[in-house]
Order: structure tokens, then C-alpha cells, then sequence
């Protein structure tokens, strides 16, 4: 536990280096959409707490996506693994150290979301709530773990991660609603596993449901069975060696 404690404390000092990429990934670039459409679409009650909510899911695409994947992918790189070797550390307890220091630096963003959320929504389920966000944190998380560990190289996450991320954003009802779209494009945007972490929280806080949240936690969950079990064997078949010379 020491040793994750100190892997984060180690994270933030980096993230230092890093402050005008946090504050535009977390802040500045989800929160000047939710302030354009808030501009042209009126100010109401109900648009307030359904774009709140999905800045929300936007700051954890910018953080796990946009950040933590790609310390994920620069940690997996060869010349990185060796300069852990003289630490008594594993790859297992660096990522944990990791994921939960983006964690912590996104729960800011999350209270104060789920605060103004809950004071412009006229209805909302507090258990349902709590276990959406657990489970779009989890998700999220895990798909920037795997996009980590798939590319492998930081040129190509650098310039591959940003896109997957608008991606992600473009095709998930994170600032428009479903409504008046088409039932095909609708259909589409369920592939997006961000569109189903958008049901369960905005069902929790009153909006009308894409599709049964039933089904977007099935979905949600197998997500997180399969990409869990990917992660954890990566990152247990990669060994940090000392080399004597």
C-alpha cells in the first residue's frame, strides 16, 4: 500500500510538467461546450442537469482517455520499465498508483457535477446514481487501460488516443439528446459503451432512457469482465528485470 501511495504522490509531481494539458483536457475544452450550448439553446432547469451530466462523463473521457492512457502506454515502453528495475515495485502496483491518481483528479469535476446535477433535476434516484457513476468510472478506466496497452508506442498514443476520444464524444449523446434523432443513427450510438454510461446516469437523474438501463448494465458489465481480465494478465505477464552489466 506504501508503495501505491507513494507511486501517486509521484504522479502529481509529474503532472506538474502537465498543468495547461489537465486544465484543458478536464476543464476548459468540456466545459466551453456545455457554455456554447447553454448560450443558444436558453437556460432551463432540465438543460442544465442534462449537459452537467454529460460534462461529467466528458472529464472522465478527458482524463482516463485523453491522460491515463497514455502514461499507461509510456509505461509499458521498454525504456521506462527499466528505469523501475531498482525499485521493488511491480508493473501491477505502478498502473493501480496510476489509475487512482486520475481518479482522485477527476472526483472534483464529478461533486461538483453531481451537486448542480442534483439541483436542477427535479427527480433522482441516489442509489442508482451512485452505481452509474461507479460503473461509467470503471469502464472508462479500463478502456483507457487497454488502449494503453495495446498501442505500446507513446508517438503513435499521442496522436492516435485524441482522436479515439473525439470519437468516443462525437458518438455518444454527451451534449445532444436522442430524441429527434433517427432510430438507425440511435442505434449506432449504442455500440459506443460511453452511451450506455450516459443512460444509466442520466436515468438515475430523471431523463428518459435510450434503452432499458437493464440492458446498458449487461453491456457495461461484460465490458468490464473482459477488458478487466485482458489488463490484469498484461500487466502480469510483464516482469520489471534488473540488468547487471
Amino acid at each position: 500500500m506504501n508503495k501505491i501511495i507513494t507511486g501517486i504522490q509521484m504522479e502529481f509531481k509529474n503532472l506538474r510538467l502537465y498543468k495547461w494539458q489537465v486544465l484543458t483536457s478536464l476543464l476548459i475544452l468540456p466545459l466551453s461546450y456545455v457554455f456554447v450550448l447553454l448560450l443558444f439553446g436558453g437556460v432551463r432547469e432540465e438543460t442544465v442537469s442534462y449537459l452537467i451530466s454529460g460534462y461529467m462523463v466528458a472529464t472522465l473521457i478527458g482524463s482516463f482517455l485523453g491522460l491515463y492512457a497514455i502514461r499507461i502506454c509510456n509505461l509499458m515502453e521498454p525504456e521506462v520499465l527499466e528505469l523501475y528495475s531498482t525499485l521493488s515495485v511491480s508493473v501491477s502496483e505502478i498502473a493501480t498508483a496510476l489509475a487512482l491518481s486520475y481518479i482522485i483528479l477527476t472526483l472534483p469535476s464529478i461533486i461538483f457535477s453531481v451537486v448542480v446535477s442534483i439541483i436542477f433535476s427535479k427527480t433522482v434516484n441516489g442509489l442508482l446514481l451512485t452505481l452509474a457513476l461507479l460503473i461509467s468510472i470503471s469502464t472508462i478506466l479500463l478502456i483507457g487501460t487497454f488502449l494503453g496497452l495495446l498501442i505500446k508506442n507513446i508517438f503513435i498514443a499521442q496522436g492516435i488516443i485524441p482522436l479515439l476520444s473525439w470519437f468516443f464524444l462525437l458518438f455518444a449523446p454527451v451534449y445532444y439528446s436522442t430524441d429527434n434523432l433517427h432510430p438507425i443513427y440511435t442505434s449506432v450510438l449504442l455500440i459506443n459503451p460511453i452511451t450506455h454510461c450516459l443512460n444509466l446516469v442520466r436515468s438515475a437523474l430523471g431523463f428518459n432512457a435510450i434503452i432499458s438501463i437493464f440492458w446498458s448494465f449487461i453491456c457495461l458489465t461484460i465490458l468490464i469482465v473482459i477488458l478487466g481480465i485482458y489488463s490484469f494478465k498484461t500487466f502480469k505477464s510483464v516482469y520489471i528485470l534488473e540488468k547487471f552489466y
